[in-house]
C-alpha cells in the first residue's frame, strides 16, 4: 500500500504473471493505526497536525505481516504535502492491559510520553478535509 500512496505503481503483465492486482482505499473515513517512529513521542498537541511515513526499510516481517515502516515523528507539521493526518492516541481506544505483579497496566505504544507510541492517522487527501493542518 505504501508505494501506491507514493504514486509509485510499476506492476506489469506479461501472459505468465496474468493480471495486476491493486487495493484501493476510497473511503475517505478510514483510520490506520500506526506506531511513531522512535526520534520522540507524539504528543498531544500534534494531533490535528500532518505527518508522513518513514522509508528506513522496504521489507517487513514475512512472518508476522508487520511492517518496518513507521510514521516520522520528528517530522510533524502543517505541511499539505503529507499524506495522513493525526487523529488520536491508541490509548483513547485500547483495551485496559493486564499487570503482571507489582507492575502497572500498559499496552505497548500506549504511553504517550515516550518515542515509538501508536497513533491513529487518517488519509490526507479527500475533498472534505483542508489539507494543510489546524495551526498552532
Amino acid at each position: 500500500m505504501a508505494s501506491s500512496l507514493a504514486g509509485d505503481c510499476d506492476g506489469a503483465v506479461t501472459g505468465s504473471t496474468g493480471d495486476v492486482k491493486a487495493y484501493v482505499i476510497d473511503d475517505p473515513d478510514t483510520n490506520f493505526l500506526v506506531q511513531a517512529s522512535t526520534k520522540g513521542a507524539i504528543t498531544s498537541s500534534m494531533i490535528g497536525w500532518n505527518i508522513g511515513p518513514t522509508f528506513n526499510s522496504t521489507t517487513g516481517n514475512t512472518l508476522t505481516g508487520y511492517s518496518n515502516i513507521t510514521v516520522e515523528s520528528s517530522a510533524v507539521t502543517a505541511s499539505s504535502s503529507l499524506p495522513f493526518r493525526l487523529v488520536d492516541f491508541y490509548s483513547a481506544y485500547a483495551p485496559p492491559g493486564v499487570p503482571a505483579v507489582g507492575t502497572a497496566a500498559f499496552i505497548n505504544g500506549t504511553d504517550n510520553t515516550t518515542p515509538a507510541n501508536m497513533v491513529i492517522v487518517r488519509l490526507n487527501n479527500c475533498d472534505r478535509l483542508n489539507l494543510t493542518a489546524r495551526s498552532s
